[in-house]
This record gives structure tokens, sequence and C-alpha cells, in this order.
């Protein structure tokens, strides 16, 4: 399960990298960031979640 989070990371990583010599600018970057956070914060909530369940 975390290597498959890791890929995901990497590859939204990538991807931003890759638009900015592209020329999408930074928009692109900071939306993956933002995304990137969002699932941070979605994963603590889940495992605050299992811990209030026990």
């Amino acid at each position: 399960m975390d290597y498959i989070k890791l890929a995901i990371v990497l590859g939204i990583i990538t991807l931003g990298i890759v638009a900015m010599y592209i020329g999408y600018g930074e928009e692109v970057f900071w939306i993956a960031v933002a995304a990137l956070s969002g699932l941070g914060g979605y994963e603590i909530h889940k495992k605050q979640e299992a811990l209030r369940k026990k």
C-alpha cells in the first residue's frame, strides 16, 4: 500500500516538473502540491478515525 502511494506521489511530482519544462508554468506544480497535501491530510484523518474506533 505504501509503495502505491509513493509511486503516485513521484508520478505527480514528475508530471509537475515536465509541465513546468513544457511551459504550463508553476500553476500545475502548485495544484499538484495542493493535491498531495490534501491526500496527506486525508490519510491522517483515516488514521485518526481508525484510532477512535478501537
